[in-house]
């Protein structure tokens, strides 16, 4: 069953979200599968993948994880969220993430480094 979907700003790759845990990233116009990525629980709420689609974003229990697109490479776990993470966005650029937890806060990354920049 698939529970979200989300669309890369240039509209070439498409990630959905599935009720086992896994994040599947496809080719729009083909419709070919490009990655299964394992390993988040709380979806694809919000704007996952950066523009440029060289990034996905997917909430866990309580961090975000940060793959590269089209692979299945992780490429940070940012931990901070003290309860599950329920959305995130990457912002225009790709190079700030925020996410969103059942903690209340919202959270502000540097996808660059993994550092954190402010909590609201």
């Amino acid at each position: 069953m698939i529970v979200s979907v989300a669309l890369s700003g240039d509209g070439r790759m498409v990630a959905s979200d599935g009720a086992d845990g896994t994040v599947r990233l496809w080719d729009s116009t083909t419709g070919q599968l490009l990655t299964n990525v394992q390993g988040r629980s709380s979806g694809l709420r919000g704007s996952p993948l950066s523009p440029d689609g060289n990034l996905l974003a997917s909430g866990d229990e309580k961090s975000v994880r940060v793959w590269q697109a089209g692979s299945n490479k992780l490429l940070g776990n940012l931990q901070g969220h003290g309860s599950p993470v329920w959305c995130v966005a990457l912002s225009g650029n790709g190079r700030i993430l925020a996410s969103g937890g059942v903690d209340e806060t919202v959270r502000l990354w540097d996808t660059d480094n993994g550092r954190e920049l402010v909590t609201l």
